[in-house]
């Protein structure tokens, strides 16, 4: 049986961050052709059948466990290829919706295989039984829901660089965990190579590609990250001792470091969290 809701969108409603306009479960997906695109954000797996969709003058086979996402006005169509074909879609807008898509689906429409589409279908029902019973905090309960569904659709998604190279995720993590483990002591690029056998350059694309940042960004993340911890958790040790703890030998580049990517010198941090 289908599940279909439209939650009524009022214009506070229509400020919030992320809210739903329609979500739903077809046990029998029809076939839509819209040539001026969806005017909303769109998201649509596959439960179970198949079915094809056409997009970009390209054609995409979907079977249980992918699905697709697009941006609003792209020209698509999809339909049945085995009967019963059974979908769960939900569409959604928000003035925080655009910037979050970019970071789960990268482009403006994305066509991907998903880990664990029952995880993600719970969550959709989740979200239509909410819809469903509306009360003057739903849009609000919504939302949340929303935002927790498109973080869950971001680590189930498997058609990422990971896809193709199996590996890549292992050898990276490989270099994370050395990083995690020696970012105390002067750490080289060509020492962060050498972990997994590639060069430098090599090693700086697949980070920048994979997480949008190069192998020493990711240090100074970490050892920031530890600083503020022993700042708030170790008030006896002083800024120099901490700069040494992390990595800096030299406390000066380590405070301009610290207010560079906190907005604040290491002192006034522990003051605001260590009253």
């Amino acid at each position: 049986m289908d599940r279909l809701a439209f939650p009524i969108i009022s214009v506070t409603d229509s400020k919030l961050p992320f809210y739903v306009k329609s979500v739903g479960i077809r046990e029998r997906q029809e076939h839509v052709i819209r040539p001026q695109g969806h005017p909303e954000y769109h998201y649509l797996h596959c439960s179970s059948g198949k079915g094809r969709l056409i997009i970009n003058n390209q054609d995409f086979a979907l079977s249980p466990g992918t699905g697709f996402f697009f941006e609003p006005h792209i020209p698509h169509e999809y339909y049945s290829l085995e009967d019963p074909w059974k979908t769960y879609w939900i569409t959604f807008e928000g003035y925080a919706v655009k910037e979050l898509c970019k970071a789960v689906f990268e482009n403006s429409w994305n066509v991907f295989s998903l880990s664990d589409h029952h995880e993600l279908e719970n969550q959709l029902d989740n979200i239509c039984q909410m819809a469903q019973s509306q009360n003057y905090l739903s849009n609000e309960n919504l939302s949340v829901l929303l935002y927790q569904f498109l973080i869950l659709l971001k680590v189930n998604i498997t058609n990422n660089v990971f896809a193709s190279k199996p590996l890549l995720r292992n050898q990276l993590q490989t270099v994370i965990q050395y990083i995690e483990n020696n970012f105390d002591s002067s750490i080289s690029l060509d020492e962060l190579a050498g972990v997994i056998n590639i060069s430098p350059q090599h090693l700086c694309r697949l980070f920048k590609q994979t997480y949008n940042m190069r192998p020493f960004e990711y240090l100074t993340y970490f050892r920031i990250k530890r600083a503020k911890e022993l700042l708030t958790n170790s008030q006896s040790y002083s800024v120099k001792t901490i700069a040494g703890m992390v990595g800096y030998n030299d406390t000066s580049y380590f405070c301009s470091t610290f207010k560079e990517y906190e907005g604040c010198s290491p002192m006034e941090f522990r003051k605001i969290f260590c009253k």
